[in-house]
C-alpha cells in the first residue's frame, strides 16, 4: 500500500505532513546510492524534525513522528531521545533479529502472522 495514502488521511484530518527519503535512497541526493545506514536514517529524521519545527506556520510544540516498518523502529528510537510535543506513532515496528521477534511475540514468526494495517 502506498504510504501516500496515509498522508492523504492525515491531510484530510487537518494534520500537516512532511515526508522525505533518507539520504542515498529514493529521490534524495547522495552517493553511493541505495546504501542503508540505520544511524544516518535517525540523523535524517532529527534533521527533518528541526526543519519542520523551524517553519513559520508550524507550532513546534505540536510536532510528532509517524513511521511504519523500519521507519516505525526509527520513530521509537528518535522519540525516546528527543522531545516531541505531539508524541510519536509507530506502526508495525519489527525487529531484524528473528530471536528477538520470537521473544516479543511469544511464538515463532510465520508468513502472514504479523501483517500491518493498511489505510482505507
Amino acid at each position: 500500500m502506498p504510504l501516500g495514502r496515509y498522508e492523504q488521511h492525515f491531510a484530510a484530518a487537518g494534520i500537516v505532513t512532511f515526508a522525505f527519503d533518507y539520504r542515498n535512497l529514493g529521490a534524495s541526493d547522495g552517493t553511493p546510492r541505495q546504501r542503508l545506514s540505520l544511524a544516518r536514517h535517525r540523523q535524517d529524521i532529527v534533521s527533518a524534525l528541526d526543519f519542520v519545527r523551524g517553519l513559520p506556520d508550524i507550532d513546534a510544540g505540536r510536532v510528532g513522528l509517524w513511521g511504519t516498518s523500519l521507519g516505525a523502529m526509527h520513530v521509537l528510537l528518535v522519540a525516546s531521545r528527543h522531545r516531541l510535543g505531539a508524541g510519536g506513532a509507530s506502526v508495525c515496528a519489527g525487529s531484524a533479529d528473528r530471536r528477538r521477534r520470537r521473544r516479543v511475540a511469544g511464538a515463532p514468526t510465520t508468513p502472514g502472522r504479523n501483517r500491518c494495517p493498511t489505510a482505507a
